[in-house]
């Protein structure tokens, strides 16, 4: 059968389409190289358009079920790291406002039902953006909070709605502090440091050590360096 011509309206329809879509490519890449001095990846530029998707690693399910495993999510320019140990899970951050989708893909890649331990470094929006969406959509057993007190309460929008989330499911929390562990499969979370009294949301990190025999990974959130310098 002849396929039919597409109508001069047809053409133009697509045409303009087209160029919206060129267009708005456009204005994201000059937009995203003036706020990070460089140009997006192009997962970076198809997630703006919804395209994007998570590829989760094969790992052996040995290493799932009883292993250690830690995985540093791709949300962008934002944080989220996964834990796994001997089957008990901690996710350290959840991301920008956008990135929920590749959050929970990448969570759902990895079987993840239940979060043993939810952490909030910080209250930027880099770090907590998804942190509602994880919490609408996983068990989690504790939310580890940096201290509050030594900064200005925040008023943001979605720090108070995570916040709430946290409180209408009645999930305990606890205030990071020197000295405290939390064990956590095949090893254990140590707070080596909390944040330092600071105008400075990033100041509020506490710096985080998951030990397990001679493997170890520090996590510092944003801390800069006077944070730095009470942990040394």
């Amino acid at each position: 059968k002849r396929r039919k011509a597409k109508s001069p309206k047809e053409i133009l329809s697509i045409a303009v389409s087209a160029f919206v879509v060129v267009l708005c490519a456009i204005s994201f890449v000059v937009t995203y190289q003036e706020q990070y001095g460089r140009f997006p990846t192009l997962q970076e530029l198809f997630g703006q358009f919804g395209l994007s998707q998570q590829v989760v690693t094969d790992i052996p399910t040995e290493v799932l079920q009883e292993g250690t495993s830690v995985h540093f999510i791709d949300v962008g320019q934002a944080d989220a790291t996964l834990i796994l140990s001997n089957g008990e899970t901690c996710l350290i951050d959840a991301g920008d406002l956008d990135s929920s989708t590749a959050l929970l893909q990448y969570l759902d890649g990895m079987g993840i039902k239940t979060l043993d331990y939810l952490v909030m470094t910080h209250p930027h929006a880099d770090h907590i953006g998804s942190m509602d969406d994880v919490l609408e959509n996983y068990s989690v057993e504790q939310v580890i909070l940096p201290d509050f007190s030594l900064a200005p309460t925040p008023t943001s929008k979605i720090f108070q709605r995570v916040i709430d989330l946290i409180g209408q499911k009645q999930i305990p929390t606890v205030t990071a502090q020197a000295g405290q562990s939390y064990p956590l499969g095949n090893g254990e979370l140590k707070i080596l440091a909390e944040g330092v009294k600071t105008d400075n949301y990033n100041n509020l990190s506490p710096v985080i050590k998951f030990q397990q025999s001679d493997f170890s990974v520090l996590f510092t959130g944003d801390a800069e360096v006077e944070v730095e310098k009470q942990a040394l």
